[in-house]
């Protein structure tokens, strides 16, 4: 991507929160920023402008490596733009700051304005091509489908009657399901956009679709338990599950397979004649106003030193996936067959390294050996490896 992007920030690993204050800091100081939108869209920005005061570019180039001059170009170019969008993977979420890297780019589109019209927004891009709609469909502990908290007994309540059960009991179970091209169903990818899959290939072996697996299993159990009332499940199609999760989940209610045969709807979609919902907060947030949230940097508890002088950054390639469960049994792993640790050219010239040879790596928790690809995408000071190798990489 940084060869397509007009502009290319290379910060150290760690340090995106003094880079996009800073960002905020050039808007604010150069009166960029979209008054209106702040005045009747948010809250906390005079405490907001305090706090940022410190992140001037120059104090974010000292911590980040970002020549101050590309922090200043991308923030004009972001506040100017006709539409604004900011879009990020997961690398944003999963560090030790999390919270603290996602609220500075939230930040960028409260002071801006570019958010809750179309092309605009703030978009956090998904791992999988259906984890929004799994965690649509209630896929995590504390909340059912919908985003209805658990320990709110309104919402069980209104489970319990669409379900006729009782909450408390909890299985793990596993059995052979299909895959995605061996099933009818639908997606909902990171737009919000519930879209219908439609079965390829005939199920290997003795695998079945997991919502036949789940309802056969559970209507073993009922049966085996007694129980006189029926949870109904007895689908005979998805669409029938779907019809369901219509009645129950306000966000779904429009959302019919007649309706997106040939193109998805967006969620939420309120009825059967609402056409959808292409970008979200038009007129307000969910809490009312947009908050902004003074932030502070705290760096990473562990820093280069004399011993180990590099940042160590992990992640995926293009051509494989997690740890390669899939790609790696595929023609695929031709392509990429081995872990590999992206050096910059001057780091190996210091450290007399050659593309193509086999170096040790060490960090303060293990060492492998490896084959070094000597590479300007990697930032001097950062090696890179992929993680989709775990028996080769017993070092972070």
């Amino acid at each position: 991507m940084c060869e397509y992007a007009t502009l290319w920030l290379p910060l150290k690993p760690g340090t995106n929160v003094p880079v996009f204050s800073a960002m905020a800091h050039v808007i604010i100081k150069e009166n960029l920023v979209n008054h209106a939108f702040i005045a009747n869209r948010t809250e906390g920005y005079q405490e907001f402008v305090e706090t940022v005061e410190k992140f001037t570019p120059e104090y974010a180039e000292v911590v980040s490596g970002v020549d101050r001059n590309l922090i200043i170009a991308a923030a004009r170019m972001y506040v100017t733009a006709e539409r604004g969008a900011i879009y990020w993977g997961m690398g944003i979420s999963q560090l030790s700051h999390g919270n603290a890297s996602a609220l500075s780019l939230v930040h960028l589109a409260l002071l801006t304005g570019h958010i809750g019209r179309v092309g605009t927004g703030l978009n956090p891009l998904r791992g999988q091509n259906n984890v929004q709609g799994a965690s649509d469909m209630g896929a995590m502990p504390y909340h059912y489908p919908g985003y209805m908290l658990v320990d709110d007994p309104t919402n069980a309540s209104k489970w319990e009657a669409a379900w006729n059960v009782e909450n408390g009991a909890f299985a793990d179970v596993f059995l052979p399901a299909t895959s995605w091209a061996e099933k009818d169903g639908t997606f909902t990818n990171t737009d919000r956009r519930v879209q219908r899959v439609r079965k390829a290939l005939e199920p290997a072996g003795q695998s079945r679709p997991d919502w036949q697996i789940i309802c056969d299993l559970a209507q073993r159990i009922e049966r085996r338990l007694g129980r006189p009332n029926s949870a109904r499940w007895n689908y005979a199609h998805p669409s029938e599950i779907m019809e369901e999760v219509a009645s129950v989940v306000p966000a779904y209610a429009g959302v019919k397979y007649q309706r997106i045969e040939k193109v998805g709807l967006q969620t939420p979609v309120l009825d059967d004649q609402h056409p959808g919902t292409p970008y979200l907060f038009g007129e307000s947030f969910p809490r009312g106003r947009g908050k902004f949230i003074p932030l502070e940097f705290v760096p990473a508890v562990e820093q280069p030193n004399e011993e180990y002088p590099y940042i160590l950054t992990t992640g995926r390639v293009l051509e494989h996936w997690h740890g390669g469960t899939m790609t790696r049994h595929s023609k695929l792993d031709d392509l990429y067959p081995e872990a590999r640790v992206e050096v910059n050219p001057a780091d190996a010239t210091l450290m007399g390294i050659s593309d193509n040879q086999v170096v040790r790596v060490s960090s303060r928790r293990g060492s492998i050996v490896l084959r070094a690809s000597v590479t300007p995408k990697t930032s001097a000071g950062v090696v890179f490896i992929p993680f989709h190798f775990p028996k080769q990489l017993p070092i972070s």
